[in-house]
């Protein structure tokens, strides 16, 4: 199993390891489960779980049946969704249609039910530099002294994109990958 966090999650309180070890404990109770999301995905067709109490289970065709956030993977099962030439938002997007082929199970946990993971939700870090917005108020609340001219700002990165010559040829490599990503 593989407990998938991403590193600009920071986390505000301590985690309810008591709800993650009854997920590792369904998982190994129902191998069909790829993964239980600790962050609510709000889909309409998402179906309360009368089983995993607090949980919803995904629609097959729902959208972000794959995503970033904090999750418990059966490792093998994510293994099979990776693809090497995918960043994290075009796995989300193409992981989840591709997942749609399979009849595994996915849950995530229920808006109403308590935090398991208590955390930002990222924007931490965009494309590789700090995102003020969510940084400065952590910065500021746990008192950090942080260095951000080190990384940069994605407020910097915004007002200073890359050239044009290099967007173009991004922009054919991008599409050459989402066809290779439907496969």
């Amino acid at each position: 199993y593989v407990l998938f966090c991403l590193e600009d999650f920071l986390l505000e309180s301590p985690v309810a390891v008591s709800e993650v070890e009854k997920c590792y404990q369904y998982m190994e109770e129902n191998a069909n489960i790829s993964c239980f999301c600790f962050y609510s995905t709000e889909d309409e067709n998402n179906a309360r779980s009368e089983k995993y109490a607090g949980f919803e289970k995904r629609p097959q065709n729902g959208e972000y049946r794959l995503n970033c956030q904090i999750a418990l993977w059966n490792r093998e099962k994510l293994r099979s969704y990776i693809r090497r030439h995918e960043n994290p938002w075009e796995w989300e997007l193409y992981g989840s249609r591709r997942s749609s082929r399979y009849k595994e199970e996915f849950y995530s946990i229920c808006h109403d039910t308590p935090k398991v993971f208590d955390y930002s939700r990222g924007a931490v870090i965009m494309r590789g530099r700090w995102g003020m917005e969510m940084v400065e108020p952590l910065n500021e609340k746990y008192d950090l002294k942080m260095d951000f001219s080190k990384r940069g700002t994605f407020e910097d990165f915004q007002q200073n994109p890359p050239k044009r010559k290099r967007k173009l040829l991004r922009g054919i490599k991008n599409r050459i990958n989402k066809l290779r990503s439907l496969i």
